[in-house]
């Protein structure tokens, strides 16, 4: 058995809810449960959330490059269907503002350099690194905009994908679906509505 998988679902609620807790009395997140994720529910996952915004932590993810990894989202409760943002996390902020760190992984880990310790040491680089975007602060990443598509199901052989646009905001990308949702061609189809958030020049 590998060394982090010692590490039970209880033990990392406890260890992320005290290393984490500044979250909460800083911060004023809240936490959900603890739980099985990433590929075939092999890591564990948390995730705090205030509002729109939300911290997640993936520990010993089989298909993550790192033992522990942190992500952060500005869109929570938003009906998003594709999302291309993959550089919001702590890897990104550290790869410019701590460039010589060093992120553990499995064969890292020892009697020394245990589970928990890792967890915590991601915690401190939360509050050292990125606490602009713990308080809501998004700039240091590359902004995103929001693509509006309808998706014609009714051919059986092939979907009919229309562009109608790209928007700022969440609300400006709503307010096209609501425009259009009355019109020929969309009324009958309203749930043909898709909005995808993507990075400029990026994925």
């Amino acid at each position: 058995m590998a060394r982090w998988q010692t590490l039970s679902l209880e033990d990392f609620q406890r260890v992320t809810d005290e290393a984490f807790s500044f979250l909460m009395t800083h911060y004023s997140y809240t936490t959900c449960p603890a739980e099985r994720g990433g590929l075939f529910g092999s890591g564990f996952v948390r995730r705090f959330t205030r509002a729109s915004y939300e911290i997640g932590i993936l520990f010993g993810d089989a298909d993550s490059r790192h033992l522990c990894s942190v992500w952060f989202r500005d869109d929570v409760g938003q009906k998003i269907v594709e999302r291309g943002y993959m550089e919001r996390g702590l890897e990104t902020l550290l790869a410019r503002r701590y460039p010589t760190f060093a992120h553990p992984t499995r064969n890292d880990l020892s009697d020394e350099m245990t589970p928990e310790i890792v967890i915590r040491q991601y915690a401190d680089l939360l509050r050292k690194y990125a606490i602009d975007i713990v308080k809501g602060d998004f700039s240091a990443f590359p902004s995103l905009m929001y693509v509006l598509h309808h998706v014609d199901r009714k051919f059986p052989t092939r979907a009919v994908r229309r562009f109608l646009g790209i928007y700022s905001t969440y609300e400006g990308a709503t307010a096209a679906i609501e425009d259009r949702s009355t019109k020929q061609g969309f009324s009958e189809r309203l749930d043909g509505f898709e909005i995808w958030r993507v990075q400029p020049d990026g994925y």
